[in-house]
């Protein structure tokens, strides 16, 4: 009898051990997501910022040189890419889904935008404004749903989202080996 009680007490002392560890290693996820999530929300209100400031969503003052809108795309993809490097993440990820939403900005033309967001972009023409506007558009589109997964939580069906939205945009990712 003092076997089995023995035996059962140290089946039970490794059954809240592993409970334990389990429940502190989720626990820590959570806490790098909402880093993670905190991060790109921080950053892209900078950057909304700046896109803001070379010129307002839809407003039709001024003209806008092709310089100007080639140097901040080229300051915004060199700060993206640079983050992307410098912040490897691991496929399906908040990371994963920003950075790819962000890097495939050009082919969001193709996306089915709600009736406000394409009548600012048939607004803006098809000049350099237009690509300030499709990128102010994709900025505060993913701020939103980042805003809203900070107090919901990242959806499970992450990988899915990444899937079809990438296939909105006309483009496949290759599958993992």
């Amino acid at each position: 009898m003092t076997v089995i009680s023995t035996v059962g007490g140290g089946l039970v002392t490794l059954g809240g051990v592993a409970a334990g560890y389990w429940v502190g290693r989720r626990g820590n996820r959570r806490q790098l997501v909402q880093e993670d999530l905190d991060f790109w929300v921080q950053n892209l209100q900078e950057w909304s910022g700046k896109f803001h400031h070379l010129r307002p969503m839809g407003s039709e003052e001024g003209t806008i040189s092709e310089e100007d809108v080639t140097a901040l795309l080229g300051e915004f993809y060199h700060d993206v890419l640079g983050l992307v490097t410098a912040r490897p993440s691991p496929r399906n990820s908040v990371d994963d889904y920003v950075q790819m939403t962000l890097l495939t900005a050009p082919f969001a033309v193709y996306d089915d935008w709600p009736a406000e967001q394409a009548h600012l972009l048939s607004k803006a023409g098809t000049g350099p404004a237009r690509g300030i506007v499709l990128h102010q558009i994709v900025i505060q589109e993913l701020l939103a749903k980042l805003r809203v997964w900070r107090i919901d939580g990242v959806p499970r069906h992450l990988p899915d989202t990444i899937s079809s939205h990438m296939r909105a945009r006309g483009l496949t990712r290759t599958p993992e080996q």
